[in-house]
């Protein structure tokens, strides 16, 4: 350094990858009271740079998040149809499989026109397939009729053991008085008031 003060001050901006001119651009100008900013380093993003790329990264996190929060929705709203319906439970599952591979236009078609809820989509693109399709309609209304006949047959046995326990017996009402003309029947309802 004391031998060569200048080409040791050079080798110094050099390791720091700075150059005279670099320095020459940050000192003060004598007579002028304002500093003028450095220009940007090309290594480096300015603040508006950063904040919009951020920006964008939040967007992209939030939208990549409602698009998990409604697949999620979805999966829920499809198992709960899925449980809902005969076909899906009571059946193998190639014919639940047959019957999913022909609901999936519909409701790809019906998702596509909006304004329903995936419940209604699958409701109506489960209705299209099953009314539709002479198989599936016949088993499902065997499904359905025999769950129909045994929730039936429970009701006809709770209204039988109501009817026993209010009134003592099953069928019993007020004893049956044998009128024989109109007249004497208006006579008996008159003389009741």
């Amino acid at each position: 350094m004391q031998t060569n003060p200048v080409d040791t001050a050079l080798d110094w901006l050099d390791a720091y990858g700075l150059t005279v001119d670099d320095l020459l651009d940050r000192a003060p100008i004598p007579g002028e009271a304002s500093r003028q900013e450095p220009a940007p380093n090309a290594n480096y993003l300015t603040r508006e740079e950063a904040e919009s790329i951020a920006e964008e990264r939040i967007s992209r996190m939030m939208e990549e998040q409602r698009e998990k929060e409604v697949a999620v929705q979805t999966l829920g709203s499809v198992q709960q149809f899925m449980q809902s319906k005969p076909l899906f439970t009571a059946t193998d599952a190639q014919t639940a499989a047959q019957l999913e591979e022909r609901m999936a236009p519909i409701v790809s078609a019906l998702s596509q026109q909006g304004g329903r809820s995936s419940q209604e989509v699958l409701e109506t693109a489960y209705n299209y397939v099953v009314k539709g399709d002479p198989i599936f309609s016949d088993l499902e209304r065997k499904l359905t009729g025999a769950r129909d006949v045994k929730a039936q047959q429970a009701q006809t046995a709770r209204a039988k053991k109501a009817t026993k326990s209010i009134s003592g017996s099953v069928g019993s009402a007020p004893p049956k008085i044998d009128v024989k003309d109109i007249r004497e029947n208006l006579r008996r309802r008159l003389s009741e008031l």
